[in-house]
């Protein structure tokens, strides 16, 4: 999955590990030979047309609703 982070200069890009302790009692009952966390890609703004969801503030998210009307009204215009 990609997440792009928007306007959240704290989080950094690139592949991560969601650790979840849920499938860690499961390897600990089940005793499986490999354990393997769902990995998410944080993305910059530029790739935010392939992002699957998008991460931001407060502050961010304000400029994110007219980032998103100055595109429809682009389309619209069109």
């Amino acid at each position: 999955m990609k997440f792009c982070t928007f306007n959240v200069p704290s989080l950094r890009r690139g592949k991560h590990n969601l650790k979840d302790s849920r499938l860690d009692e499961v390897d600990r009952l089940v005793e499986a030979k490999k354990k393997t966390y769902a990995q998410v890609e944080l993305v910059e703004d530029g790739d935010m047309v392939h992002a699957d969801a998008v991460i931001t503030n407060q502050d961010g998210f304000v400029e994110l609703v007219f980032k998103d009307l100055e595109l429809i009204e682009t389309r619209l215009g069109r």
